[in-house]
């Protein structure tokens, strides 16, 4: 029960701080957890990453703003983190599906509310939208992530100076495909559009969490840019929906120096076939 109090106190952190930059550290801290952690019990227990959470309720609150008042929506983004009116507008049509200044007009908008520990174990709708399952003694969600590789290069992504990587996917939402769903991921995350090529791995982890036996099933595709003329930059950079985030291009040859999840990426991406592998872990 102290670890859900202290993912409350996080989440409770979070909201208290939405205006201000937030590291995942110092949320990571209010948890009484390390980094890596943190960031691993939040996404199993609450359906999603640590930064998409802050992006949504960021463009939630922005969002009443602007139905609520007067102010400039530059001033608006501005106060939400974005830099530019454009890279906010950008982000508001993608979540609420009409401009910020059709929501003024029209003073209607979409609602992601405050994540609460205590509703998620008692049953969250939210959830049911996300292949995420809990009992109560075990967790099950089913992800699906994406391989780009480019010129001896694999595009990850990080925590905002963070020293651990992964790649870039999340979790498949009930009635898409494991396919459609990385699609939709690098396009919310990183506007970055992509084609499948190949399905090239399947991951079964274990791991326990607050005494329940969690059971995440990836699925990883080697994936392609739509527009081959089109190479993202190779420093990390933080997206403009999501400041939490950082998108960059690490050699292939420097993975063994690093500390990146699943960690048989580092040799299996050397080595990528025509055969499915199926790999089973345990941390």
């Amino acid at each position: 029960m102290e670890t859900l109090n202290n993912i409350q106190n996080a989440i409770d952190y979070i909201e208290n701080n939405l205006c201000e930059h937030i590291s995942i550290d110092n949320i990571a801290n209010e948890a009484c957890m390390s980094t890596s952690s943190f960031r691993r019990c939040f996404l199993s227990l609450c359906g999603i990453t640590v930064g998409e959470y802050i992006r949504l309720r960021r463009l939630t609150l922005a969002g009443k703003e602007i139905i609520s008042s007067n102010k400039k929506i530059v001033d608006i983004a501005f106060k939400y983190g974005y830099e530019s009116h454009e890279s906010f507008s950008r982000a508001f049509l993608r979540f609420h599906n009409v401009s910020p200044l059709s929501a003024r007009s029209l003073g209607e908008i979409n609602v992601f509310s405050k994540i609460s520990v205590e509703s998620i174990l008692g049953g969250n709708e939210k959830m049911a939208t996300n292949w995420f399952f809990q009992s109560e003694n075990s967790i099950c969600n089913f992800r699906s992530a994406g391989v780009l590789i480019h010129n001896g290069r694999i595009l990850v992504q990080r925590e905002k100076g963070g020293k651990e990587y992964a790649l870039p996917g999340g979790l498949v939402l009930q009635g898409e495909t494991a396919e459609q769903a990385v699609i939709r991921r690098y396009k919310e995350e990183a506007n970055i559009e992509i084609i499948c090529e190949k399905l090239i791995w399947v991951e079964e982890s274990f791991w326990e969490w607050n005494n329940k036996k969690t059971h995440s099933i990836c699925f990883y595709h080697l994936v392609n840019l739509k527009n081959k003329d089109f190479v993202p930059n190779n420093k990390f950079i933080c997206q403009a929906e999501n400041n939490n985030v950082e998108y960059g291009w690490i050699e292939i040859k420097e993975l063994n120096n690093l500390i990146i999840y699943p960690s048989f990426i580092k040799t299996e991406v050397k080595n990528i076939t025509n055969s499915v592998k199926h790999f089973v872990t345990q941390d």
